[in-house]
């Protein structure tokens, strides 16, 4: 036979999370470590930091490329993220100063607003999808279709982009560092 497991939704959505109030806070500094943390609490802990205690300056350790983390930031700060980010990192964000240590997935940045995104290494297909404003610099190579509808801002990358780079961008400007295609 066949097993069949039955998962509820709210199981994997945790729709009753809460921000684990783990940082170590110095000032406007704060450092936490993500390792043991699920997405959406590592999101309920910068959200906490950010917009309820005015942190400024938030690091986030071990972020174990998990998808999704640092979206939607709309307001003046720095956040490192000390590793790798997964799919749609850092996206729909307007004001932040964003540093990531290793890579990222597909979709970072995407629709990102205003801000500054870097990223030491790098980075997925997508890259800066519909980006409006901002800069956003990848350091390594990034996959195919990176500005894709790209609407402004700038995009600047260290080495080598994938195919359709650039198709149906709009306005802004895209420096490439290595080939093309």
């Amino acid at each position: 036979g066949c097993t069949v497991r039955v998962v509820e939704v709210a199981q994997l959505a945790e729709p009753h999370a809460e921000a684990p109030n783990i940082a170590e806070i110095d000032g406007d500094t704060a450092v936490f470590d993500a390792k043991d943390l699920s997405t959406r609490t590592i999101n309920l802990e910068l959200r906490r930091l950010v917009y309820e205690l005015g942190i400024r300056d938030v690091t986030v350790k071990n972020p174990g490329s998990r998808h999704s983390l640092g979206g939607g930031i709309l307001q003046r700060c720095k956040i490192t993220f000390a590793g790798s980010l997964g799919y749609f990192g850092c996206g729909l964000i307007d004001g932040p100063e964003i540093h990531i240590t290793g890579r990222v997935g597909w979709s970072a940045c995407e629709n990102m607003m205003s801000g500054v995104v870097v990223v030491d290494g790098n980075g997925g297909s997508l890259t800066g999808a519909a980006m409006r404003g901002g800069d956003l610099v990848v350091r390594g190579r990034v996959g195919a279709r990176t500005g894709i509808d790209q609407k402004g801002g700038t995009i600047i990358v260290g080495d080598s982009v994938g195919s359709n780079t650039g198709v149906m961008m709009q306005r802004g400007r895209m420096i490439i560092c290595g080939d093309a295609g």
